[in-house]
């Protein structure tokens, strides 16, 4: 038996991004984690968004996903940037390997063990902070889902973390 609740809010459609500021306003958020996907870190749209981002928030922590296929190891690099205590929110932007390594980053702050150790279901023992998803793909549905995957590369195996 378990139980099961999504608190999800989805905005759709051309220029959705562009309420970003409006939901870090409304949610009183003044530092925020961002995770971009390498490839379109660079673009000038990206660049804009950010700097949104900087005059919303006073603060902003922003990691690069450059691994197509995330695995333990590539979270607990990226981990180190966004343990912060005061952290209140992880906003990803890129496909569904750079939103699955927020959703982890969002379980991390709070959760100090190895990313290893949340593999499975509902293994989180601290709070999971809130995640806002900007996928720049389409089909892989990881913005609507709490499941990250990620390769076990001791194990060469591809569990997730759940819940």
């Amino acid at each position: 038996m378990f139980d099961f609740y999504l608190n999800t809010q989805i905005k759709f459609g051309a220029g959705s991004r562009s309420s970003l500021s409006g939901i870090i306003a409304k949610e009183h958020w003044s530092f925020v984690g961002l995770v971009i996907d390498h490839n379109i870190a660079g673009l000038n749209i990206i660049s804009d968004l950010i700097e949104q981002l900087k005059k919303q928030a006073d603060k902003v922590v922003i990691g690069k996903c450059s691994i197509s296929e995330p695995t333990y190891d590539s979270i607990e690099e990226l981990r180190n940037g966004f343990c912060h205590p005061s952290l209140q929110a992880v906003i990803a932007l890129g496909g569904g390997s750079t939103l699955d390594m927020a959703k982890a980053m969002a379980v991390l702050v709070n959760n100090k063990e190895p990313a290893i150790e949340y593999r499975g279901f509902n293994k989180m023992t601290a709070p999971v902070l809130p995640v806002i998803a900007i996928p720049t793909t389409a089909g892989t549905g990881s913005e609507l889902t709490p499941n990250a995957s990620f390769i076990d590369a001791k194990e060469k195996k591809k569990m997730g973390i759940n819940g």
